[in-house]
């Protein structure tokens, strides 16, 4: 068959298949710029008069789901016609091909590699199901590779529909007999727990590189489907491990009683085979989704870090902290509530904006994976995606994969039974997941900002362990149906307004700083807002502010006009002058506590989104006075706790000038001429 120029209005490339009913061709759509798949239904084939009667009914089926199965790992329908000329469905073009060459024993995918299809394959089944969408056949020619080394599942064309009026297109007799389950060979009526068994076989048959039941003809396949156990993959693959054989037993189960009932208890299996280290996990290249960035490395969705290097040398100065672990303890009492959004930064959700990402790859991050997901590596500067919200796949659908994900990081199911948007800032989008008689709030961003959640997750730890503050305990952090998010416990969170409550801030800050270190810096860089910020520790405190805190932000800015840098780099360059008198010790900061990054929690001082290193204590309190400041009892009780010394209000500006430029830098002009102030005023009263 030669290739038509045109189907409809899109302009055909080339041919990607062909079967005994239809042809599938890759074409471009010059409205919405893409290349699609169009799959067209052989004429003859229609009109014959039974089996055009299903295939219509297939048609239907599909057209129905145009724009509305919108999921990371589903093929997505685009269009659909349906005419006496000519029938077809324009879908998502999907390069890479299926699954069915790795089906046979000498292609065998590796195990983790395996798994994490599998499990990518449950979450977005999932999804159908809780839409009332049955996928009725599942095979690996209905799993497709995308290009950057995803899948997607495609053909619901045999779905079965169990809610709405949608239910009357179901046909029975579909699906491929090797992967049916025993309640489909015998037409019984069926729900979601038929695609599992079907995912089983498929898991069987990536595992092994052969089918569970061997049979010259369909009568003895079905014979075999519900009336014999198949060898477990063990058999034919010695690196199996049990776990995953009691998996796929599990799945295949012929009893639905005996069956995985859900597909969260499915996924959880497969997450825990990794757990108990039945499966050498393992970290490998593997490129990113939604770009062609190179390198990427396979990631998992990690439970809290656990001490590092950088966790040692603290526990040496302060044997009394606790490990970070133990500190993790969610107490039902402390909730979080919301409030009036704050001038500075749109703000409606006082308990966790969480608005400054944090950045890096945490040394010593956790090895229990909670799901089989890629984290991005860091980049030299801010990584793409970054304070762009994520694509919606859906409120319900993604709080359904968060509950799933939670359940798991806890140890026991949980699922959100009410969920609702939460204000992020505006940088991260985020939810309130309640359910059970527990709330969790969860940050959201594109996949690229995961390393910001991670450096965030690590420096809400290192608040925790310093047992000064009360602060979100985050519970998990990793890739979710295409976004990443940080879980973090919710809490009940007032302003800071009563005479009490600035007190108890102001003494709790002063207990902050008295945990120190030997040097400056971090062992990790993170963000200061959207800002990446360099902590490489260093001995002078001079050097420190001008190299990894003055100096990055003035090449930022040279946007605005060469002066701003030239006179920057002098006031960096005399800084050594700056602090002849004055020696800080290298006190833990929050690194960003304006007024809006402190609350009350009950009777507890509460903190969150730090932008944590060792530093002059100084710097915090300088923070604390930008943007509208604390009450007066705040610095009274601080001083009280502990006096500053002398200098003070000039080191409050130097300090203060690098949140300026941050902000020049993230928000535009609007803070320049304060910039410029603040810089002349230092070199001003640097040459005396």
């Amino acid at each position: 068959m030669e290739p038509p120029e045109r189907i409809g209005k899109y302009e055909v490339r080339g041919r990607l298949g062909e079967g005994a009913t239809s042809t599938v061709w890759q074409a471009w759509d010059p409205f919405a710029q893409r290349e699609v798949a169009i799959k067209v239904i052989h004429p003859e084939v229609l009109r014959d008069r039974e089996r055009g009667r299903i295939f219509r009914h297939l048609l239907v089926n599909e057209a129905s789901l145009a724009g509305k199965l919108v999921h990371p790992h589903i093929v997505q329908i685009f269009d659909a016609v349906m005419d006496e000329a000519q029938s077809y469905i324009v879908m998502e073009y999907v390069p890479g091909g299926t699954l069915e060459p790795f089906c046979t024993p000498d292609s065998l995918l590796p195990l983790d590699r395996l798994v994490e299809i599998v499990f990518k394959c449950t979450r977005a089944l999932d999804y159908a199901y809780h839409l009332g969408i049955t996928h009725r056949d599942i095979k690996p020619a209905n799993i497709l590779l995308a290009a950057a080394g995803d899948i997607k599942i495609s053909d619901f064309g045999a779905a079965l529909f169990t809610s709405g009026e949608q239910t009357r297109t179901q046909v029975s007799g579909v699906g491929s007999p090797a992967y049916m389950s025993p309640q489909q060979v015998r037409e019984m009526p069926l729900n979601h727990q038929t695609d599992i068994y079907s995912l089983g076989v498929v898991m069987y048959q990536l595992l092994t590189g052969r089918l569970p039941f061997q049979a010259s003809n369909n009568f003895s396949m079905v014979y075999q489907i519900t009336h014999v156990d198949p060898p477990p993959p063990s058999d034919f693959r010695r690196d199996i491990p049990t776990g995953l054989d009691a998996v796929v037993a599990r799945a295949m189960q012929k009893d639905l009683s005996a069956r995985y009932a859900s597909w969260e208890e499915f996924s959880h299996d497969l997450a825990q085979a990794f757990r108990n280290k039945q499966l050498k996990a393992r970290e490998r290249d593997f490129a990113d989704r939604d770009g062609d960035h190179e390198g990427r490395r396979a990631g998992r969705l990690f439970l809290l870090p656990r001490r590092g290097r950088g966790k040692d040398r603290q526990a040496r100065t302060h044997p009394r902290h606790p490990h970070p672990r133990r500190l993790l303890r969610r107490d039902g009492r402390h909730r979080q509530v919301e409030r009036r959004p704050q001038r500075r930064r749109r703000r409606t959700d006082a308990g966790q904006d969480h608005h400054h990402p944090r950045r890096g790859a945490a040394p010593g991050l956790g090895s229990l994976p909670h799901a089989f997901l890629r984290r991005l590596p860091r980049s030299a500067g801010q990584p793409p995606g970054i304070g762009q919200r994520p694509s919606r796949i859906g409120l319900m659908t993604l709080s359904e994969s968060l509950s799933a994900e939670i359940g798991r990081a806890r140890g026991r199911p949980f699922r959100a039974a009410a969920s609702r948007e939460a204000g992020g800032g505006c940088i991260h989008r985020a939810l309130v997941l309640e359910g059970g008689g527990e709330r969790w709030f969860v940050k959201l961003n594109s996949a690229q900002a995961l390393p910001i959640f991670e450096a965030e997750q690590d420096g809400l730890v290192a608040l925790a362990a310093a047992n000064a503050f009360r602060v979100p305990q985050p519970l998990c952090c990793g890739i979710v149906d295409g976004q990443s998010c940080l879980v973090l416990e919710h809490l009940d969170l007032q302003p800071v307004a009563e005479r009490d409550g600035a007190i108890a801030c102001g003494r709790a800050l002063a207990a902050l700083h008295r945990t120190t270190d030997t040097r400056y810096g971090w062992r990790r860089d993170n963000f200061i807002g959207a800002t990446p910020q360099a902590n490489t520790e260093s001995g002078s405190w001079a050097r420190f502010f001008a190299d990894a805190r003055l100096r990055p932000q003035l090449e930022r800015a040279a946007v605005h006009g060469q002066a701003l840098r030239e006179k920057g780099e002098s006031l960096a360059s005399m800084l050594p002058a700056f602090f002849l008198d004055h020696r800080p010790q290298p006190s833990l900061l929050h690194g960003d506590l304006w007024h809006g990054n402190a609350a009350m929690c009950g009777n507890a001082p509460a903190v969150f989104d730090p932008a944590v290193y060792c530093g002059d204590r100084e710097a915090d309190l300088a923070m604390t006075e930008l943007f509208g400041g604390f009450p007066e009892a705040f610095y009274a009780a601080y001083r009280e706790a502990w006096p500053l010394s002398e200098g003070y209000e000039s080191r409050k500006t130097l300090y203060n000038l690098y949140h300026v430029l941050n902000h020049l830098n993230l928000f535009g002009a609007g803070y320049l001429r304060q910039a410029e102030r603040m810089i002349d005023k230092l070199l001003a009263e640097l040459r005396g």
